[in-house]
């Protein structure tokens, strides 16, 4: 035989060691870039859900006061709130505050005609009001929900969806 000596095949013991510390150590960043992926995919869900929710309520809500003829407030068991408005074309619609949600409901001449509920993510409805001094201003008031944790920058406090029941129904406006 020649004099050179025969390297044995695969790996040592310590390359393979060294081997898997990396691959746990680079498991370990992908998992937590992971969660946190999910983390804000799921905050930007909830965020997105909120807005389009306001959006359509207030869109919603100033259409109904412009084609309302009076809105009041009415107290049911409970103390909750609940907006009524008759609107110009014998219709009455309520809003009402359920779970979090404010909830719209149109009627005429007594049976259901629709229901739609505003999901508004963070944002949480406090009450409705209605101007006494004969503006006509009717409103929801809403608060955004106390921040989460890493959402210290996120402000929070109260704003209002105002609208303006028509007192001239002379000529309807469109919605």
């Amino acid at each position: 035989m020649n004099g050179r000596a025969r390297k044995p095949a695969g790996y040592t013991l310590a390359e393979v060691m060294i081997a898997m510390a990396i691959s746990a150590s680079m498991a370990t960043v992908f998992a937590t870039l992971l969660v946190r992926v999910v983390v804000a995919n799921a905050a930007a869900a909830d965020h997105l859900q909120g807005i389009v929710g306001l959006s359509r309520l207030g869109d919603q809500f100033r259409r109904d006061a412009g084609n309302a003829v009076e809105a009041e407030i009415i107290e049911q068991n409970g103390g909750t709130h609940r907006l009524s408005m008759n609107l110009i074309d014998q219709s009455q619609v309520a809003y009402e505050i359920v779970r979090g949600n404010v909830v719209r409901t149109r009627s005429a001449e007594g049976p259901l005609v629709e229901r739609e509920a505003f999901t508004l993510g963070a944002i949480e409805p406090i009450e409705f009001t209605v101007d006494p001094g004969g503006s006509g201003e009717v409103a929801i008031t809403l608060t955004r929900a106390a921040p989460r944790p890493g959402d210290e920058d996120v402000e929070t406090g109260r704003f209002n969806i105002l609208g303006v029941v028509a007192l001239d129904h002379a000529t309807p406006r469109r919605p």
